[in-house]
């Protein structure tokens, strides 16, 4: 059964509801910085409570952004094959596209942003994207252990220990391959629903 616009934005909002709940519920932030804080011995991090509250924050944005682009990349897979080219069914391309756009506005509504918040997410989210296709075109080499991780891992690294970037990345990239799995399984979780319903 082909999914139609309506279809597609319904399943995005519970999408979006769903990582937003599993990101927030189940403290994955704030542990993540807990154990970095407590593996590395920089219990420093965190000893002025309002710059820690904005660092967690902070990481816990890229890890939206993160979520966002690699929900992106696996929902095709969850996607119905047309069984024929129906002169109204949505291509895949294009329903990527509509998937995209209800899940950036229910998390811009979940996270209670104003519009310039929205405009700084939608900026940061085609950043990742220029980077994630700039790193996915470079030639096929050893990746250094500087970019294991990409974008996310340099930017969360930055956000949390910069004068231990090396060991922060280490980090990050872990937490990236936790955000992945979690991505993947609300989408499979969701579209399973849907195709209960």
């Amino acid at each position: 059964m082909e999914l139609d616009r309506r279809q597609l934005a319904r399943l995005a909002r519970q999408t979006a509801n769903t990582l937003a709940g599993m990101l927030d519920h189940g403290g994955l932030v704030s542990r993540f910085a807990e154990r970095y804080i407590e593996a590395a011995k920089r219990p420093e991090l965190k000893a002025h409570a309002e710059p820690y509250k904005e660092m967690l924050a902070a990481l816990r944005r890229e890890a939206l952004l993160f979520l966002l682009l690699h929900a992106e990349t696996v929902l095709p897979r969850y996607l119905p094959r047309p069984k024929r080219r129906a002169h109204r069914s949505l291509s895949a391309t294009q329903a990527v596209q509509v998937f995209r756009e209800n899940l950036l506005e229910e998390l811009a509504r979940t996270c209670r942003w104003n519009p310039s918040e929205v405009f700084e997410f939608r900026r940061d989210l085609a950043i990742y994207e220029s980077l994630t296709a700039r790193r996915a075109a470079a030639p096929r080499t050893k990746l250094r252990s500087s970019e294991a991780g990409g974008p996310f891992a340099d930017r969360c690294a930055l956000l949390l220990d910069p004068s231990m970037l090396e060991r922060a990345r280490a980090a990050a990239n872990r937490f990236r391959g936790q955000l992945m799995r979690l991505a993947t399984r609300a989408l499979r979780e969701t579209f399973q629903a849907g195709r209960r319903s």
